[in-house]
């Protein structure tokens, strides 16, 4: 009865996952074009001058581009794609400060891919080779709707969702499961740059830090995403937490009232 049980629960779950973000297309393409006209327009001044300061030059075509079919989705609140470019300009920065060759990055998150693929951008623009691994319970070659104006074509797998950008996908190896599960198996010697992302819990994201902190030497990066006290105040406690312990140095980003972010440097 208990292996009967346990059979059920495994395809309920699947069943779930396949359809996290429903049955068919959520609204018609004009909709989702208005989104992305509208999150295309929305400018930061404090992050523009961050990214500055960076010294990087941003596509920002290829930024709005790759938006349009991977953070463009219907939710409650506003679409902001800028972590994307926070993390090309993080990555960029960190290859050049560091001298690197060879970068390896590990994400926790991954969604349709947006983020792995800023990053991926940020390798291939250095010139040097590395590679991301990437998590997330959603599968890379399962079809699905994925609430992006790509569901208007059927389903596809993230594989088919990411075709017209397979320069960047090479970097990036996309596996499936909870990031609990997940870094027990993986034992990744070092991580140069980690972005966090994945289950906002306490639990999760304190062994997700765990695993990464253990295998960063001095200089190397943890970026959190969504440390914002009111919408996640486990997450903001968290992170004070780590600072004082004074073995990385946290400094504090947002986007947008909603959307905040804190840079940790291994010290």
């Amino acid at each position: 009865m208990f292996f009967f049980n346990k059979i059920i629960k495994k395809i309920i779950q699947i069943f779930l996952i396949e359809y996290t973000f429903g049955f068919q297309a959520k609204k018609n393409k004009k909709y989702y074009t208005d989104l992305f006209n509208s999150a295309k327009s929305y400018k930061d001044e404090s992050i523009d001058n961050f990214i500055k300061k960076k010294n990087i030059n941003l596509d920002n075509d290829w930024f709005d581009n790759l938006a349009l079919h991977t953070q463009v989705v219907i939710k409650k609140s506003k679409i902001n794609y800028y972590h994307g470019k926070i993390l090309y300009a993080l990555v960029s920065e960190h290859i050049a400060l560091n001298n690197l060759e060879y970068i390896n990055i590990l994400e926790t998150g991954t969604a349709r891919g947006y983020s792995s693929l800023c990053m991926s951008k940020a390798i291939n623009n250095m010139k040097i080779k590395g590679r991301i691994y990437t998590i997330d319970i959603l599968p890379h070659n399962k079809k699905m709707f994925w609430n992006c104006i790509d569901d208007h074509d059927g389903k596809k797998t993230r594989a088919e969702l990411l075709v017209h950008w397979k320069d960047y996908v090479q970097n990036i190896e996309f596996i499936t499961g909870f990031s609990k599960n997940i870094l027990q198996k993986i034992d990744l010697k070092r991580i140069n740059f980690a972005f966090l992302d994945g289950a906002h819990n306490l639990r999760t994201i304190k062994k997700e830090y765990e695993y990464v902190s253990q295998r960063q030497k001095k200089n190397d990066v943890i970026f959190f995403d969504d440390i914002t006290n009111d919408i996640f105040p486990e997450l903001s406690d968290f992170i004070r937490v780590i600072e004082k312990n004074n073995t990385y140095k946290v400094d504090y980003l947002s986007s947008s009232q909603s959307r905040g972010y804190a840079l940790a440097v291994k010290l």
